[in-house]
């Protein structure tokens, strides 16, 4: 960032470790982090393969510029893709550096971790960042190369075997003042059960 001042975020990789500071070579996280890393290096965008899987893992994988920190208005309130929500803030209105090739943490993988808790309730959470980072984002996800672009973005989409609720979201994220208003709608609201029997 002192050599460029124009980058608001940069994101690196991550060691997967056990409970003993022991680096995972294998095991479910080691093998999930692998195939996120080898969706990232399958094209040039990695804002879409963040949404295929997101590599960065957590907060602790980000360095920002306290301008953007400023600019982009924080982290929003959510359990589990507070990250995802932000990185893709970052990469629709800022500038991302992609460490690619380098560890800048490790990343502990316990019984404990919030990813380990509901899937109905992560994947709702996930789909709904995605409806938001397309209402926001829009094109902006795909790139400049719309052929890889747009090729990347159905890889991306299909791995989550979400698209028709991704779609429903996406409709009310529309109707929503802001994103704030449309996450507490969808993952705190009434509408949330409904949603999560859909995902069942």
């Amino acid at each position: 960032m002192i050599q460029d001042p124009t980058l608001d975020v940069i994101v690196g990789e991550a060691d997967i470790i056990d409970e003993k500071n022991r680096v995972q070579d294998h095991g479910v996280a080691a093998d999930w982090m692998r195939r996120a890393l080898a969706a990232r290096d399958a094209h040039a965008l990695p804002q879409l393969s963040l949404l295929h899987e997101n590599w960065v893992a957590t907060t602790s994988n980000m360095v920002i510029a306290k301008s953007f920190w400023r600019r982009a208005g924080s982290f929003r309130d959510l359990r589990y893709c507070h990250d995802l929500d932000f990185l893709m803030t970052a990469f629709t209105r800022g500038r991302v550096a992609v460490d690619r090739g380098f560890k800048h943490i490790q990343y502990r993988v316990h019984p404990r971790n919030t990813i380990a808790e509901d899937l109905d309730n992560i994947r709702l959470e996930i789909a709904a960042v995605w409806a938001n980072a397309l209402h926001e984002g829009g094109n902006r996800l795909i790139g400049g190369d719309l052929v890889d672009g747009v090729s990347a973005f159905i890889a991306a989409l299909e791995s989550k075997g979400m698209s028709n609720l991704i779609c429903l979201l996406q409709a009310l994220r529309g109707s929503a003042p802001s994103a704030a208003v449309f996450y507490d709608i969808v993952l705190r609201g009434t509408l949330r059960q409904t949603l999560l029997g859909h995902l069942r």
